[in-house]
C-alpha cells in the first residue's frame, strides 16, 4: 500500500580576481592585427611566430635592452573583442607573478600595445611533452625525473594557495638539459590558505572553471569546486601517458571519456609496460583515484614517494609506517597492539597497499553512462495547434529513442517524468533526472512548411555538442519524424558511434493527416488537465475519421478516456476506455501501446491476471517501457505476489541503472514488505541520482518513519517540500507529527496535503484522524470520516478487488463506530492478502476500536511477526489505551 490513513507515503559573469597587480587599462581598439613577425613592440623585436591554439599565439622575439630571448604571448586575434579572453592574459601575469620557481615558466612584464595586452615570458628551447610523446612512452627514469620536477612546481603553486587547473602535455615543456618547465596558469584559480574564509577566496576566485576535460578531475568534471588534489589527478593522467604511451581513459568522443574519467579504472599499466616497477605504478594509480581523498592530499606527499623511487628506496617500509602510525595514535590498546604487530611484520604490508591504492581485480566494470532526455521542443509562435504537434513530435521522439535503450546502453528519461516535473530546460534536466545530455529543439512553421532544430547538449558544460535542421513539407508529417529521429539519432552516433539506428522498430505506413492529428493528440496526453485530455480526445477522434484503422490514434485514445475518468469518475468512461483498447489490439496485435492501454484498464478494474498478461506482452514489444515496468509491478503488488514485484522493479533497474524511479519503485515495495532498512537504502540511491527531485526525499521521510527516526524523516520531508510542495510529502508529515503527538501540527499537515492531494482517499482519511486525536476536532473528524467512506465505496465499484480500499474502509468505518461495516470490509482485505503485515495492522486498529483488546493484540503479535514495523506500533496514538497490557508490554519488550 502506497499510503495509508495514517502512515506515509513511500512512494552569469565571473567574479574579478582581485589581486596585486590591478587590470590594464586598455588603450583605443585598434583593427586587429595579423602575424606580429618582424614587428616591434616597445623594446621586443619580434622574430617569429612559436606557437598557436584556439586561445592564444606565442611568438620568439628579442629584448633589445637586455639582450635575451624573450616568449611574447597574446589572444588569438579571432578573439581580440573577447573581454574574458585578456582577462585571462591578465590573471595569467598575477599569478605567476607571485611564483619563483625553477620548474615554473617566469613572466618578465605585461604590455600594451594598441589595444592588445601581451605577456612577455621566459623563453624556454625545447619542445612540450606532448611533441615528446608522439613519439611513444618515455623510460621509467626519465618519467620520474620529470614527475619530481612538476611535482615540485605545484607544491610551490599550492604552497601560494594557487591551482594550475590545466596541468596537460601542452603545459610541460622539455629543456634540452632533461628538465621540465610548467606553463600556462590562465586559467589557475585561488584557494583557501588557513588564513583566509570560503567567502574571502569567494571574491578572489574566478568561478568559470576553465581548463581541458581529458585531464579533468572526476570532481571538476562534475562542477565541484577544485582543490590542490584536482591538479594531482591531472598529473596522474600525464604520467599514465609517459609510462604507457596513451591515455589511460581514451574514448573516440568526449562524451565517451567523460565517463571512462567519472566510472572506469584505468588498464593496469604495468599490462601495457612491463618495464614499469610495480610501486611506480602505485604512486600513479593513487594520484588517479575517484575519490580526492583517497589520492595524495598534498604535492609535498607525493614528492616524498617520487623522491624515494628515483633513490632506490622501497616504498614498502613507508607505507607500513604509516598505517602504525595511525593506529598508534588511537587510545584503544588493541589499536596500539595492532601498530606493533603492523611494524614487526612485513608481510602483510604489500596486501595493505594493494587494498588502498589499487582497483580490485573483480571489481565491476561500469558502462558508458549514457542518460539523455528529450526535452519539450518550442512551437516559434506560440500557436496551440502548433504546440501540441511539437508535444507529439517530442513524446515520439522520447519513444523512439527509448527503444535504443537495451542494445546500446542508453539511458532515455521517460517522457512521464520530463512532463511531471516541468523541465524545459537544460539545468534542470541534470538536477532533477540527473541525466547528462539533453535533445532540445524548436519548430517554426512557415507556411506549408514547418522547419525542426534539434541539438545535444553537454548537461554539465551545457555546451552543444551537435545540431541539425530539418525543413519538411506540412502535408507529410511522417516525413517529418523520420527526419526528427534520424537526426537525433545520427547526433547521438557522432558522440557514441555508429549502427545505433539499427535498433530502431520499423513504423508502418499510415494516413499522413491522421498521423497530423494524432500526433496533436499526443501532445495534448501530456497534461493532466481535463481540456487538455478533451483535446486529446477530439485530436484521436480527427485521426480515426482520416484512417480508422489507425491503431496508434484507436490505443491513445483509449488511454484518454481513462485518464478522463481518473479525473473525473465518471464510471461510464471505463467501458469506453476498453472499447477503444480493445480496437488497437485487434487491429495490430504487435502494437505495444496498444496492449499497454489495454493492461492499464485492466489493473484498474481488478482484472489483474489479465492486466499482467498484457503488461508482460508489451514489456516483449517494447522493453524499455518505463511505464509497463511500473505498471506491471504495481499489479503484482496489488495481487499480493511480492517476489514477482520485486523482481520486475529490479529488471527495470538492471535495464536503466542511472534512472532514479527504479530504486523509487522497489523502495515502495521494500517498505510494504516491512523492509524498512532496505527501502531506505534504494532511496539513498535515488536521491544522488536526482538530487532536485522532492519524490526521493519524501519516500526516504516515510522510510525513516517507519524506522521511528522521525527527525531524520522531518528533515528529508523538508527537503522535498523545499524542492516542490506535494501532497504526499505534507501527507508524511503529518504521519511523523502524530507518531511524535504534536496534532496541531499534524493538522495543519494534512490540511495541506488535503489542499494539495483534491479528492484523494487517502488525503481524506488522514486529515479525519487528525481531526479525532486533536482536542476540540471530532466533529470535523466525523465530517471527513463519513466523506472518506463514500469515495472508499465508489472506487470499490471500478475495482472491488482493491485490498487497499477495503482495509483503508475497514479503518474508516471502525473510527465511525459502524462495527459490522469494518468487519466486513476487513474480511475483504484479509481474504485478499492474507499474510500482509499491514492488514495485519489495520485489523489491530479496527478490533481495538471496537474495545476488543484480545484480538486486536493477536493481530499486532502477527503484524511484529510479519514484519510490520515496530516504532510505528509502540507510537501510534490508536494503541495509547494498551499500554498498561502485558501482551502489550511484552510486545513492547521486542521492540527494542
Amino acid at each position: 500500500m502506497s499510503a495509508g490513513f495514517r502512515f506515509p507515503e513511500t512512494v552569469q559573469g565571473p567574479v574579478p580576481w582581485v589581486d596585486k597587480m590591478a587590470s590594464p587599462k586598455l588603450e583605443p581598439i585598434f583593427p586587429p592585427r595579423g602575424d606580429l613577425s618582424g614587428t616591434t613592440i616597445g623594446r621586443y623585436a619580434v622574430r617569429r611566430r612559436i606557437g598557436a591554439g584556439g586561445m592564444g599565439e606565442v611568438y620568439l622575439a628579442e629584448d633589445t635592452t637586455l639582450k635575451r630571448p624573450v616568449a611574447l604571448k597574446r589572444v588569438n586575434p579571432k578573439l581580440r573583442g573577447d573581454w574574458s579572453q585578456v582577462q585571462r592574459l591578465v590573471k595569467e601575469a598575477e599569478r605567476v607573478s607571485s611564483l619563483n620557481h625553477a620548474s615554473i615558466a617566469s613572466i618578465f612584464d605585461i604590455l600594451q600595445d594598441k589595444g592588445e595586452v601581451l605577456l612577455v615570458m621566459e623563453y624556454i628551447e625545447g619542445s612540450s611533452l606532448r611533441a615528446r610523446l608522439q613519439t611513444g612512452a618515455l623510460a621509467v627514469e626519465q618519467v620520474i625525473e620529470l614527475a619530481v620536477c612538476c611535482a615540485e612546481a605545484l607544491q610551490a603553486a599550492h604552497e601560494k594557495a594557487i591551482i594550475h587547473g590545466d596541468i596537460k602535455p601542452e603545459n610541460m615543456m622539455l629543456t634540452p638539459a632533461g628538465s621540465l618547465k610548467l606553463l600556462d596558469f590562465g586559467v589557475a584559480r585561488r584557494i583557501a590558505t588557513e588564513e583566509e574564509t570560503v567567502d574571502d577566496v569567494s571574491r578572489m576566485v574566478d568561478k568559470q572553471v576553465g581548463g581541458t576535460p581529458a585531464y579533468m578531475a572526476p570532481e571538476v568534471l562534475m562542477d565541484k569546486s577544485p582543490d590542490a588534489r584536482s591538479d594531482l589527478f591531472s598529473l596522474g593522467v600525464v604520467l599514465y601517458e609517459m609510462l604507457s604511451g596513451h591515455h589511460p581513459f581514451p574514448g573516440e568522443s568526449f562524451a565517451a571519456r567523460y565517463e571512462k574519467i567519472l566510472y572506469q579504472s584505468p588498464d593496469p599499466l604495468r599490462t601495457q609496460n612491463p618495464e614499469v616497477p610495480k610501486w611506480l605504478e602505485h604512486v600513479v594509480l593513487r594520484l588517479l583515484e575517484k575519490h580526492p581523498e583517497r589520492r595524495y592530499q598534498s604535492a609535498t606527499d607525493l614528492l616524498e614517494d617520487l623522491h624515494d623511487l628515483r633513490d632506490g628506496r622501497s616504498l614498502w617500509w613507508k607505507n607500513l609506517r604509516r598505517v602504525a602510525v595511525r593506529h598508534w595514535s588511537r587510545s584503544d590498546a588493541t589499536w596500539r597492539l595492532a601498530a606493533i604487530v603492523l611494524l614487526a611484520v612485513g608481510i602483510g604490508t604489500s596486501v595493505l597497499y594493494r587494498a588502498k591504492f589499487s582497483a580490485p581485480a573483480n571489481a565491476p566494470t561500469v558502462s558508458v553512462r549514457r542518460y539523455v532526455a528529450v526535452l519539450p521542443f518550442r512551437a516559434i509562435g506560440g500557436e496551440k495547434e502548433a504546440q501540441s504537434f511539437a508535444d507529439g513530435l517530442t513524446a515520439t521522439l522520447n519513444s523512439k529513442l527509448t527503444q535504443l535503450t537495451a542494445s546500446n546502453q542508453l539511458q532515455v528519461a521517460s517522457a512521464e517524468e520530463v512532463h511531471k516535473f516541468a523541465i524545459d530546460d537544460v539545468t534542470k534536466a541534470r538536477e532533477v533526472l540527473g541525466v547528462n545530455l539533453v535533445v532540445e529543439g524548436n519548430l517554426h512553421r512557415i507556411g506549408d512548411s514547418v522547419r525542426v532544430t534539434c541539438s545535444l547538449v553537454d548537461t554539465n558544460s551545457k555546451r552543444q555538442l551537435h545540431s541539425t535542421t530539418i525543413t519538411a513539407d506540412m502535408s507529410d508529417p511522417l516525413r517529418l519524424e523520420d527526419q526528427v529521429v534520424a537526426g537525433a539519432v545520427d547526433m547521438l552516433e557522432r558522440e557514441f558511434g555508429p549502427q545505433m539506428r539499427e535498433s530502431l522498430a520499423e513504423r508502418g505506413p499510415s494516413n499522413g493527416g491522421a498521423y497530423e492529428h494524432y500526433l496533436r493528440g499526443q501532445g495534448f496526453l501530456q497534461n493532466d488537465q481535463l481540456e487538455q485530455v478533451d483535446s486529446a480526445i477530439t485530436s484521436f477522434h480527427q485521426a480515426l475519421a482520416l484512417d480508422a484503422n489507425y491503431a496508434p490514434a484507436h490505443a491513445g485514445l483509449g488511454e484518454a478516456f481513462w485518464k478522463k475518468y481518473e479525473l473525473t469518475r465518471q464510471a461510464e468512461l471505463i467501458e469506453t476506455a476498453r472499447h477503444s483498447c480493445d480496437q488497437a489490439v485487434s487491429l495490430d496485435d504487435k502494437l505495444a501501446s496498444a496492449h499497454r492501454c489495454l493492461g492499464i484498464i485492466q489493473s484498474g478494474t481488478g482484472k489483474y491476471d489479465a492486466a499482467v498478461q498484457e503488461f508482460q506482452h508489451s514489456l516483449l514489444l517494447e522493453p524499455t517501457s518505463d511505464l509497463s515496468y511500473v505498471s506491471l509491478g504495481n499489479t503484482y503488488q496489488m495481487m499480493g505476489k511480492a517476489a514477482d514485484a520485486e523482481k520486475t522493479y529490479l529488471r527495470a533497474i538492471e535495464l536503466r541503472p542511472h534512472y532514479w524511479a527504479g530504486y523509487s519503485w522497489l523502495a515502495n515495495l521494500y517498505t510494504t514488505e516491512g523492509r524498512y532498512a532496505e527501502a531506505a537504502d534504494r532511496l539513498k540511491k535515488s536521491t544522488e541520482l536526482a538530487p532536485d527531485n522532492p519524490r526521493p526525499y519524501f519516500q526516504l521521510g516515510g522510510a525513516n518513519i517507519f524506522l521511528g527516526r522521525y527527525e531524520d524523516a522531518i528533515a528529508a520531508i523538508a527537503k522535498a517540500n523545499t524542492i516542490r510542495p506535494t501532497y504526499q510529502a505534507f501527507s508524511n508529515l503529518g504521519s511523523a507529527y502524530m507518531s511524535l503527538r504534536r496534532f496541531d501540527d499534524a493538522v495543519a499537515s494534512y490540511e495541506k496535503a488535503y489542499q494539495l492531494g483534491a479528492v484523494s482517499l487517502v488525503a481524506v482519511g488522514n486529515l479525519a484522524r487528525a481531526y479525532y486525536w486533536a482536542p476540540g476536532k471530532r466533529e470535523q473528524s466525523r465530517q471527513q470520516y463519513e466523506k472518506a467512506v463514500r469515495l472508499g465505496e465508489e472506487a470499490l465499484k471500478v475495482n472491488p478487488r482493491d485490498a487497499d480500499v477495503h482495509i483503508l474502509l475497514a479503518s474508516y468505518y471502525a473510527m465511525l463506530d459502524r462495527r459490522s461495516d469494518a468487519q466486513m470490509h476487513l474480511q475483504h482485505a484479509l481474504a485478499l492478502h492474507p499474510q500482509d503485515a499491514e492488514s495485519a495492522y489495520f485489523a489491530a486498529i479496527v478490533f481495538n476500536q471496537a474495545h476488543d483488546r484480545t484480538q486486536a493484540l493477536a493481530w499486532l503479535e502477527k503484524a511484529v511477526e510479519r514484519k510490520y514495523s515496530k516504532p510505528e506500533i509502540k507510537n501510534a496514538v490508536e494503541f495509547d489505551d494498551l499500554h498498561n497490557e502485558k501482551r502489550f508490554q511484552a510486545l513492547l519488550g521486542t521492540l527494542n
